[in-house]
C-alpha cells in the first residue's frame, strides 16, 4: 500500500500559467495599421549605437484589434547572426 502511494506522489506536478499585466491601460495602446507604424515604434526602441554593430531580434506583440501589449529584445548575437528560439524566447519577453 505504502509503495502505491509514492509512486502515485511521483505524478503529481505543478502547473505553470502564462499571465500578462499590462502597466498601460487599453484605450491608450497604440495601434498598428500599416507596417510603417510598426517599424516607427521598433526603430523608438532600438539602441542605435548598436544598429550597424550587431544583430538584433525584438519581439513586438500585438493583440487581436493589433494595439500594441509589449516590445521586448528577444537576442541579441553577433556582427552577421542571433539565435531566436522562439518558445523559450516568447516566453521570456513576457516574463520581462
Amino acid at each position: 500500500m505504502e509503495s502505491i502511494m509514492n509512486v502515485s506522489a511521483l505524478y503529481k506536478v505543478g502547473e505553470i500559467a502564462l499571465i500578462y499585466k499590462s502597466k498601460v491601460k487599453a484605450p491608450t495602446r497604440r495601434q498598428i495599421t500599416f507596417a510603417r507604424e510598426a517599424y516607427e515604434i521598433l526603430m523608438k526602441t532600438w539602441d542605435k549605437k548598436k544598429l550597424r554593430f550587431v544583430e538584433q531580434f525584438k519581439g513586438l506583440f500585438l493583440n487581436k484589434a493589433n494595439k500594441v501589449l509589449h516590445i521586448c529584445d528577444v537576442s541579441t548575437g553577433r556582427i552577421s547572426a542571433t539565435v531566436a528560439h522562439t518558445r523559450g524566447n516568447i516566453c521570456f519577453c513576457f516574463n520581462s
